[in-house]
């Protein structure tokens, strides 16, 4: 009789790996972080020694490109820092720059716009890697794609400013839908950009007078605990009614506009020169006279022979 062949056994299927590849891909194998507000990993920044340095490697003491006449300004924080966390972003002109969609970018305009407010054709600022010869000039947007990537960061700077590619970026969000400005009902003229460095005053004075902490902690999320509250509250806030936000925002305004005063004024005392204390001094006599009128005059004549004396 013949013999019966014999069957060969059927190879399993091999489990495939939940593992994101590096290359973008534009469909999410995990879910989105629930508070996307960055940039991704792959994205370029030149330090103070002219090295370039990928996003995912900067830590906080960094030195990096800004858009200010400083040129440089050390990173103080990371607002959102999570390098295994998958994050959703928008691709500019094939990966040039790769941001979230509520982050800011400057325009050619000079506005600051949430990265999903761009359209093609837009213009956006970008600076060349020379600082002694620095101009401004623009980058057209040709194509936007939408891609996640696993690395979500948000670095910090004092001017609130991250030069990006070289293409001049915020390092802040909008709050607000593809808003660029604060709206109450109708558009307060505050831009989210001067919202956001304002409000970071109080962290940033923190962080002059006991240092700035290299091991601030984070939450699951990757979200920093000097931004998770105060965001929070902000975005709550925002989708109240427009008494409600007044009410809430005008007095927390207040407050940081008078901590960024104070910031500055610590900042111009450590920096200034001689021509730069004058002018504080005439602009506070002039305050002065302003407010208290003839009082006023008194009050710094007082002051004047009491010194005298």
């Amino acid at each position: 009789p013949t013999p019966q062949p014999t069957r060969q056994p059927t190879p399993s299927p091999t489990p495939q790996s939940t593992i994101p590849t590096p290359s973008p891909t534009t469909q999410s194998t995990l879910p989105p972080i629930p508070f996307n507000a960055c940039f991704s990993g792959d994205n370029r920044v030149q330090l103070s020694d002219g090295s370039y340095k990928k996003m995912s490697a900067l830590k906080i003491g960094d030195a990096v490109r800004v858009h200010s006449s400083s040129h440089y300004e050390h990173i103080y924080s990371f607002g959102h820092y999570a390098p295994r966390a998958m994050g959703e972003f928008l691709s500019i002109n094939h990966g040039v720059l790769e941001l979230s969609p509520s982050h800011l970018v400057l325009t050619s305009h000079e506005h600051w716009i949430p990265a999903e407010k761009i359209q093609i054709g837009d213009s956006l600022i970008t600076i060349n890697n020379i600082v002694q010869q620095e101009t401004n000039n623009t980058m057209r947007v040709h194509s936007i794609e939408t891609i996640f990537r696993r690395g979500v960061y948000a670095p910090f700077t004092a001017s609130g400013t991250i030069v990006v590619n070289d293409i001049v970026a915020s390092t802040f969000i909008s709050l607000q839908p593809n808003e660029e400005n604060l709206k109450i009902g109708w558009d307060t003229g505050l831009s989210f950009q001067w919202l956001s460095v304002t409000f970071e005053s109080g962290h940033r004075l923190y962080g002059h007078f006991f240092g700035f902490d290299k091991r601030e902690s984070y939450n699951r999320d990757g979200i920093s605990q000097w931004v998770e509250i105060p965001c929070k509250i902000m975005i709550w806030t925002s989708q109240q009614p427009a008494i409600a936000m007044i009410i809430i925002i005008f007095p927390l305004v207040v407050l940081c506009l008078l901590l960024s005063l104070v910031e500055r004024s610590i900042l111009l005392y450590y920096d200034s020169s001689s021509s730069d204390v004058i002018l504080i001094v005439m602009i506070t006599i002039l305050f002065v006279h302003l407010t208290f009128g003839k009082d006023g005059n008194k009050l710094l004549g007082v002051r004047a022979n009491s010194k005298r004396s």
